[in-house]
């Protein structure tokens, strides 16, 4: 009994931080649900499958198309190898809420052993019965502060993690540069270890290593060069344990960082939230550790209605009380900051300077020091996507040395009224301890955690998962319906986020998550979402064909965030019905799977006699050249057989991305593509009906163009703006929430424009044109001028679906005086649809001025489908295949980066018309060997397969058989020994 007396005596602190976490728990804990929503990890749905993807987690290969890992899914291993532990003893449903809450718990707890450390070394010392209350007090203010509690609400596993870990990277890391002891840098390396699945999102460990980093650099400073030796074998055990995730990381972003950051996702979303943190980046948000988490809006599933997320705590929060508080807490640590660097207490300086750092970092729209912000953004690469979201990067790195500086100025305060009169010491921490519980009364009224990521999720998904289990590995799943290209899913019954069903199935599965990480994923949507609303059967047909789909999930809990109807649900179900291939193999609830065809094996086939057809493309929503010939393959190190000047009219990103070249003059539209300089025939056409076809000669200098021209006449001029009164029509808002000021005006009566003009504010300005006509193609010129602000923002919807399926930006140019062009092209869609409307937002999201004027804007109808079929061929391009010789007697697949395949040939055959084609998209990283007859030879000849299949090259051997391996550069599968083929 003594001995428990004793031991509450000594850890007081830490029971009462564990009843605190058990009142949390009970308050934020549903019987009978997941804790899913937002961005969510569920690795419990099937552990050994994604524990054996983080180890071979290079190679994304159940992603789509696969792709190499964008961000690092091999820092998952020990967070997954941990759920495993926890999985012995805990039901599935309770997995994520105890990893929440633990997470939580072990962060405050790490906090408290900090401070308490912190206070031991530091230059002034307070007395020994301070110390476990003021370090209990940091323990608090770092779990319950207004900053951790927006970072918990819509909880992510890697944030947590970065939570939990910093107090006890920091506390390994001062007592080893103190006493330099082996015990404590292998306690550092250990925590080093456990804290790596921070970096799934490799931009949290960079802040949290900057942040090592700063208190490194005031070690060395401070010990004079005496503590360099101690720093170097720091760096070296942390970069040690971070290796296996970094090295591969480093090597995908110098290769994919462009393809991430032009992602439609990222080109739209960037700016926008970019800009969402500079409306909370002024000194007082700041202070009062607010961000834009408070003005999320979505739809709420049991009000069946739009709603702030944060709402429970936004009227809370902006009491006057609660100001006054999160200010007068803020002046606590801007104390402890000036003590510190005022009493010069060299253990308590580095975190205040770690506070600053974070501090401005969050603080972007304060004066002057703003200007530092805006200067990393606009001239450092990519600093403005990877750090577009500041306050959950920077977030828990601000909350924990807040924490330190509040606490330090508390136990000064503190020891300075015990001189004076010592009854009167208990005041201070009472009073800060009551500050942090009025802040934070929402947390233990359920509000921790937001109550609509607590839901059960519907058994059909389970069941779902179950039959894909039966079912061969490498089958491709195309879930369906795609209501538009963000990688974030409504569900009918509650959920929204970035999806979760992966997680349990061995599958390969085609989702919107996956699309900014690959261009190749996102082309699926476009394709598909262009087949789909158009009502093209066979387009569909040859999608499912050309990305090897082996099954279609349509999930009807899958809602549209404005309108339903552009799920188009009845005429996917019709495309599928009219396809004899497509068959009908289980329902669940509201979840249809169907299967698609007969096929042996989906990753490795083998073509003969493909053409080689040009150019490559980026974005296109129509690949005429499946279309017409089938499988081809893509590379400029061979002559193309067949080249469409116009390969993509694809306008659905950037205008200085269109593949094209257009010009617009009174008279006409011209339309400009560039063709290769090597083909070679006797006669030169100058002018070719589109009808028609005519044989040609090319010069290599100049580059040779092909060009279109479209009259404008009465015919071809489908709209335009300056023969009706749409431009002087009274404005609307597209976002209802924004209260700010907006102005529209028409300016200069003889050569007239409108004059758009926002702050914190939505002015948008609607054009219907309800007559027109959904068979032909169409491009859209809007004339304007960015003055100031953000680029005027178009959206186009299909008034017959209700789905918006374009939305991008005008030209970017910013002019005082020049108008300038911007065009979007509309595809042919439904033959016996009608009506569009064209919708220009001119939108300000903070309290910056966003200008814009509109001179016009104009339809011209264009032949579209028949300039995506102009082709250049050459005249002995074969129409017809020749069956390959060639079998594939074995493909051994162990891992997603590895492929061991067998090839046996039936007789005489001629290899080099035939190419191994890969099912992965398409990477450099790939590699392929041919060993046979203890002979190893390198294929490096690779090239695009349908502008997406990864690899293909001829076969250089002519024995009776051979070994192929396939792997993938930097990935973590073993290259195993290979025999001889018999």
């Amino acid at each position: 009994m003594k001995q428990i007396i004793r031991l509450i005596q000594l850890y007081w602190p830490l029971f009462l931080l564990v009843f605190f976490e058990g009142i949390l728990f009970s308050a934020n804990f549903t019987p009978h649900t997941y804790l899913v929503g937002w961005d969510n990890m569920f690795p419990e749905f099937d552990l050994a499958l994604n524990l054996k993807r983080t180890l071979f987690a290079t190679w994304q290969e159940y992603r789509g198309l696969g792709y190499q890992d964008g961000m690092s899914h091999a820092a998952n291993l020990i967070h997954y190898l941990l759920l495993w532990i926890l999985s012995l003893a805990i039901p599935q449903q309770l997995l994520r809420y105890v990893f929440v809450f633990g997470m939580h718990l072990i962060g405050g707890i790490g906090m408290y052993f900090l401070l308490s450390n912190i206070q031991r070394d530091s230059s002034q010392k307070p007395r020994n019965d301070i110390v476990p209350v003021v370090a209990l007090f940091s323990a608090l203010f770092y779990q319950y502060c207004f900053a951790t509690v927006q970072m918990f609400y819509l909880p992510f596993e890697l944030f947590l993690i970065q939570f939990a870990s910093l107090p006890w990277i920091f506390l390994t890391l001062s007592k080893f540069l103190t006493y330099e002891k082996k015990r404590d840098a292998m306690l550092f390396g250990l925590v080093m270890l456990l804290a790596t699945p921070q970096a799934h999102v490799p931009t949290v460990f960079l802040v949290t290593a900057l942040a090592v980093g700063m208190y490194l650099l005031w070690g060395l400073i401070v010990s004079k060069g005496a503590s360099l030796k101690r720093i170097v074998l720091v760096v070296g055990i942390a970069f040690c344990m971070n290796a296996f995730w970094g090295i591969p990381f480093t090597y995908s972003t110098i290769a994919r960082s462009s393809i991430i950051t032009g992602s439609k996702n990222n080109q739209i979303a960037t700016e926008d939230i970019f800009e969402k943190n500079h409306a909370f980046g002024g000194f007082v948000d700041t202070a009062e550790m607010k961000s834009f988490a408070l003005t999320y809006i979505y739809y709420d599933y049991k009000k069946l209605t739009n709603d702030y997320i944060m709402k429970p705590w936004i009227n809370h929060i902006d009491a006057p009380l609660v100001q006054g508080v999160l200010l007068s807490l803020f002046s606590l640590a801007a104390i402890g900051f000036f003590l510190a660097i005022q009493k010069r207490d060299t253990t308590v300086a580095p975190y205040a300077l770690i506070f600053l750092f974070s501090f401005l970092a969050i603080g972007n729209d304060i004066p002057i020091f703003s200007s530092f912000s805006w200067l990393i953004r606009t001239y450092v690469p990519y600093v403005s996507d990877i750090f577009r979201f500041v306050f959950t990067k920077f977030f828990f790195l601000y909350a924990f040395s807040f924490a330190i500086l509040v606490s330090y100025a508390l136990s000064e305060l503190t020891t300075w009224i015990i001189k004076k009169r010592q009854i009167l010491s208990v005041i201070p921490i009472c009073l800060a301890t009551i500050m942090l519980l009025i802040t934070t009364i929402p947390s233990f009224q359920g509000n921790f955690l937001y109550e609509n990521l607590r839901v059960n999720i519907p058994q059909e998904y389970f069941q779902v998962s179950s039959f894909f289990k039966k079912q061969p590995s490498d089958g491709r799943i195309l879930v369906l319906p795609m209501p538009w290209y963000w990688g974030w899913t409504q569900y009918r019954w509650g959920v929204i986020g970035s999806g979760f069903t992966w997680f349990g199935i061995r599958q390969p599965l085609i989702d919107r998550a996956f699309d900014p990480w690959s261009n190749f994923n996102e082309n699926v949507y476009w394709e598909f979402s262009q087949a789909i609303y158009e009502k093209n059967a066979e387009r569909f047909a040859q999608l499912v064909k050309k990305y090897d789909i082996r099954w279609i999930m349509i999930d009807e809990n899958i809602m549209h965030p404005t309108n339903d109807k552009a799920l188009y649900l009845s005429q996917i179900d019709t495309l599928l019905q009219t396809n004899s291939s497509i068959q009908k193999e289980e329902a669940y609830g509201r979840i249809r799977l169907y299967s698609v065809g007969q096929q042996t094996n989906s990753t490795v086939t083998m073509e003969s006699n493909v053409p080689n057809i040009g150019p490559s493309y980026i974005w296109n929503d129509n690949d005429q050249a499946y279309t017409d010939f089938g499988p081809y393959i893509t590379t400029d190190k061979e002559l193309y057989d067949i080249y469409y000047p116009f390969r993509s009219l694809f306008t659905g990103h950037e205008q200085n991305e269109k593949e094209f070249s257009i010009k617009l003059s009174n008279e006409a539209l011209t339309f400009t593509g560039y063709i290769p300089s090597y083909f070679e025939n006797q006669e030169v056409a100058k002018i070719i009906p589109l009808t028609g076809s005519a044989t040609f000669d090319f010069q290599k200098d100049p580059i040779p163009t092909f060009t279109v021209t479209v009259p404008i006449t009465h015919g071809t001029e489908a709209y335009n703006s300056s023969n009706t009164e749409d431009l002087k029509k009274l404005i609307s808002s597209c976002d209802a929430s924004r209260k700010g000021k907006t102005n529209a005006q028409w300016e200069n009566q003889n050569n007239g424009y409108r004059r758009l003009e926002s702050i914190s504010a939505s002015t948008c300005l609607d054009i219907g044109i309800p007559d027109l006509s959904q068979r032909n193609g169409y491009i859209v010129v809007v004339r304007s001028r960015h003055i100031q602000g953000r680029r005027l923002f178009i959206s186009i919807t299909n008034e017959q679906t209700k789905k918006t399926f374009l939305e991008s930006y005008v030209t970017d140019k910013r002019s005082a005086t020049d108008f300038t062009n911007s065009f979007f092209v509309i595809p042919p869609m439904d033959e016996f649809g009608i009506g569009y409307r064209i919708t220009m937002d001119n939108l300000s999201v903070d309290n910056d001025t966003t200008i814009n004027d509109i001179s016009s804007v104009r339809v011209y109808t264009i032949p579209y489908e028949k300039m995506v079929g102009m082709k250049i061929q050459k005249s002995e391009v074969g129409s017809q295949r020749s069956d390959s010789s060639i079998t594939l007697t074995s493909v051994d697949h162990p891992n997603p980066a590895y492929y061991k395949i067998k090839i046996m040939e039936n007789g005489e055959w001629k290899m080099e018309n035939t190419a191994l084609i890969l099912s992965q998209s398409f990477d450099k990283g790939w590699r392929a060997y041919t060993i046979q007859n203890a002979e190893c030879r390198m294929q490096n000849f690779f090239c695009r397969i349908q502008n997406w299949l990864s690899l293909t090259f001829p076969f250089l051997c002519s024995w009776s058989g051979l070994d192929l391996h396939f792997y993938h550069f930097l990935s973590y599968s073993s290259f195993s020994k290979v025999s001889r083929s018999e």
